[in-house]
């Protein structure tokens, strides 16, 4: 399995103010630098325009720019100087991204847009998180066709935590999800 080191430059513009600038570095088994990036620089320039249930819309603006390197074949790459220049477009990413978004929006929109829905019930809960479960399944099944068997299985328990979440709430609920 390969150790990555990886750069990314955020430019967050959500709220108009393009001020808002981080810059991260780090090195492990980062799973979208084996999936979209191994040795290049890409971006993704993410607009998404989200509706909710009376009409008003919210536009999310976010630029990332994510340098990832091979750092067991390549002694010197953590050493680069992070540059923006050369960096390629992953539409691919983006587009992945998107979907994610709005099938999380639909899911949400089924319940929180329903005025004759007083209260949700475990059932409808359910219902709303297996929704939830389908977009993140759809979300990580692309990485996971990309990535090697070890790293599979870290991205397996990424999934497994991610959908634990969903049943955090039993207790207060009173429900068993």
């Amino acid at each position: 399995s390969s150790q990555y080191c990886q750069w990314q430059y955020n430019n967050d513009d959500s709220d108009g103010d393009s001020d808002y600038q981080q810059y991260d570095w780090g090195c492990g088994n980062t799973i979208i630098c084996e999936a979209y990036a191994d040795g290049q620089c890409i971006y993704t320039d993410a607009s998404k325009t989200l509706t909710d249930c009376w009409g008003q819309t919210d536009t999310q603006s976010f630029k990332q720019y994510t340098k990832c390197c091979d750092a067991s074949s390549d002694s010197n790459c953590n050493y680069e100087d992070a540059s923006i220049s050369g960096c390629t477009r992953s539409t691919e990413l983006e587009n992945l991204f998107y979907d994610f978004v709005t099938c999380q929006q639909d899911a949400s929109n089924k319940y929180e847009c329903d005025d004759a829905v007083d209260e949700i019930s475990c059932n409808d809960l359910l219902d709303l998180y297996r929704s939830y479960s389908k977009c993140t399944c759809t979300l990580y099944g692309d990485i996971y066709s990309r990535v090697s068997s070890s790293s599979q299985s870290a991205l397996q328990d990424e999934i497994d935590a991610q959908l634990a979440t969903y049943s955090q709430w039993n207790d207060a609920l009173g429900c068993d999800i």
